[in-house]
């Protein structure tokens, strides 16, 4: 019997605990038992203490649905250094909207985009519009050399001098957890310059 007891507080010591932190939530808030993701952080937490989402009013821009109420990243010179933006897609928000211009003497110019999301939360979608012609551009897909911690998608796009564009960022509907966790905050990389 005294074998026996001894065995089981063996075992009873050998079980994992998983640290608060631990774990990045993965699709649909998905967590170890007895956690639950975080809104705040997209980690993992014990049950209890989780706060819910709220985007940080320092990257809200809004109003900003539309092209017309986009938030203006300037004038893109023909060749630039990255430009980064941080934002969030409140719950039910249906799209947010970046603008920026081209300068006019270009040989030739393409806009690069790169966006970085928590995978916790509502998958998003980019894309690169021509505001002038009121035509798409392009469209993002899954980076091809994304490490995985993140949701990461990359565009390409040719660009005309002295041009208007816009980069929409909008909500796909999946991933969202049934409609839980519709948000999603985000980093979008622009960087314009020659083929």
């Amino acid at each position: 019997m005294r074998a026996f007891a001894i065995a089981a507080l063996a075992l009873a010591a050998c079980s994992p605990s998983i640290g608060e932190g631990a774990y990045l939530c993965g699709s649909e808030e998905l967590c170890p038992s007895g956690q639950e993701c975080n809104g705040a952080d997209g980690t993992c937490v014990f049950t209890g203490t989780a706060e819910p989402f709220a985007c940080d009013p320092s990257v809200l821009h809004e109003p900003d649905d539309t092209a017309a109420q986009g938030f203006s990243l300037g004038v893109q010179r023909c060749s630039t250094v990255p430009v980064e933006t941080d934002g969030c897609l409140a719950a039910g928000d249906t799209a947010n909207w970046l603008v920026f211009q081209t300068s006019a003497n270009c040989s030739a110019i393409v806009a690069t985009i790169r966006s970085r999301s928590p995978l916790a939360f509502e998958v998003l979608d980019v894309q690169l519009w021509d505001l002038d012609a009121n035509s798409l551009i392009a469209t993002s897909d899954a980076c091809p050399d994304s490490p995985g911690v993140d949701a990461e998608q990359c565009l390409t796009g040719a660009l005309a001098n002295s041009g208007h564009y816009g980069i929409e960022v909008a909500p796909t509907g999946a991933g969202d957890c049934n409609g839980a966790c519709n948000f999603n905050d985000y980093v979008v990389t622009l960087q314009v310059g020659p083929p």
